[in-house]
């Protein structure tokens, strides 16, 4: 194919592992890819990890203005203009919902058991645009999340009861150990669709790498808008 007109990249398992800075090699080749066509990050991650995680591996001559983050699954999109990330959009979930959101899980994870699982660091993750399940906590170790549900069927079964208690809202699976919850419509289809008008292109002009194109997985949304993808290894 010939070269896409933008290119967007999930971020955990595709260009890092998860809750990790990309290896020096991916940071080099995303930096050199902004010199040819726009990126953009589209990812679970919230602003506040790609701020501490990846933005910190490009050199300071990387062309920012080149790129869009559209960090909490593109529940909210920022551009770096004028020597600053600005804040375009950012599509929130109210205080009650994300209380109301918090006690579901909760009670599923008592219905299925996963209140036994041993845990290192936030299980979930309460912020304005997303509300994040770590199933083992943020800080377990790499070796224990990629052996946790690699066949995502213990996950299957919480984002079944937790599509029931809350039709409203997008539900995806994500990472290894990760389910991410969002406002109803804001996936990673609303992030393709976002970018594609404003760099006024087709979604078939641009590509769309990442890791989790299963049914039920969070970069399965990107397939109905017709981009084309590839799923890493």
């Amino acid at each position: 194919m010939n070269l896409p007109r933008a290119i967007l990249f999930d971020l955990d398992d595709t260009l890092a592992k998860a809750f990790n800075p990309p290896p020096e090699e991916i940071a080099t080749g995303f930096q050199a890819l902004l010199s040819y066509v726009p990126l953009a990050l589209i990812t679970g991650a919230s602003m506040k990890r790609v701020q501490e995680h990846f933005l910190p591996t490009l050199s300071v001559s990387a062309d920012l203005s080149q790129l869009y983050l559209l960090p909490d699954s593109s529940a909210e999109a920022y551009h770096f203009e004028e020597g600053a990330w600005r804040n375009i959009y950012a599509h929130t979930f109210s205080e009650q919902e994300r209380d109301e959101i918090i006690l579901g899980i909760e009670r599923v994870f008592a219905s299925r058991g996963w209140n036994t699982f041993p845990t290192k660091g936030e299980r979930i993750i309460s912020r304005p645009s997303q509300i994040t399940i770590a199933a083992l906590g943020v800080e377990a170790p790499l070796e224990e999340k990629y052996a946790f549900d690699p066949d995502r069927s213990r996950r299957e079964l919480v984002k079944s009861d937790l599509s029931i208690l809350f039709p409203e809202c997008e539900i995806k699976i994500g990472g290894r150990t990760a389910l991410d919850i969002n406002p109803k419509g804001l996936d990673k289809a609303h992030g393709v669709r976002w970018l594609a008008e404003r760099l006024k292109l087709e979604p078939s002009h641009m590509l769309y790498i990442g890791d989790s194109f299963h049914p039920g997985g969070n970069d399965e949304a990107v397939i109905p808008t017709g981009i084309p993808y590839r799923a890493v290894e």
